[in-house]
């Protein structure tokens, strides 16, 4: 029984440090210079000038800003990663039925990281997680031996450097959706283990 009462603590205290951080990734100014109409590129090229990209979207501080809560959601240390919430989720005493829907959700998921972006960088197709892996690994949270290399290699390579910042906006836009969904999960499942927290009513 103590063991139980554990194991629904740290659940919870997990669960509610999870929806902490994804609140805090709606508050940040990169949100709404994103999730906006016009969140694009415009190719500028003609006879007397060089081809060149202009984005619209966030500015560097808001990409920054975002990216020090967004590392939370992949970096294993404090237990709210996505990977770590999925093994959450089916360890939780949830309805079958529950478990599914988390399953098919966090499938569609995967299938957006590893869907193509529809550019050819070397002859290498990247995907959605390539470009969220080197930027954020190689340049933002991280300067990763294996990464840094990819990315300054694609930062030199104007002006394709502009439109992995684009791309890297949109993947993480996708991945802030989905984060947003785990959270209005855990509130579900927050008020389920609170009540067997609690015990039976007297």
């Amino acid at each position: 029984m103590a063991k139980q009462a554990v194991e629904t603590t740290e659940a919870l205290r997990r669960l509610r440090l999870f929806n902490e951080k994804a609140e805090k990734l709606q508050r940040c100014s990169f949100i709404e210079k994103v999730f906006r109409p016009d969140h694009g590129v415009t190719i500028h090229f003609g006879e007397d000038q060089p081809l060149t990209v202009e984005k619209q979207g966030a500015d560097e501080e808001a990409t920054d800003a975002l990216t020090l809560t967004l590392r939370f959601f992949f970096n294993q240390r404090d237990g709210i990663s996505l990977s770590q919430m999925r093994e959450l989720y089916e360890a939780l005493p949830v309805p079958d039925e529950e478990k599914r829907k988390a399953r098919d959700a966090f499938g569609r998921y995967d299938g957006f990281l590893n869907s193509g972006i529809g550019v050819v960088f070397k002859g290498h197709a990247l995907t959605n997680w390539n470009v969220l892996e080197t930027v954020l690994y190689g340049d933002l949270a991280h300067a990763n031996d294996n990464k840094r290399p990819i990315f300054e290699e694609w930062r030199e390579a104007a002006p394709f450097g502009t439109l992995v910042q684009f791309y890297y906006e949109e993947a993480v836009a996708r991945v802030v959706q989905f984060v947003v969904a785990c959270q209005q999960f855990n509130e579900e499942l927050i008020g389920r283990l609170e009540s067997v927290q609690a015990g039976p009513a007297k």
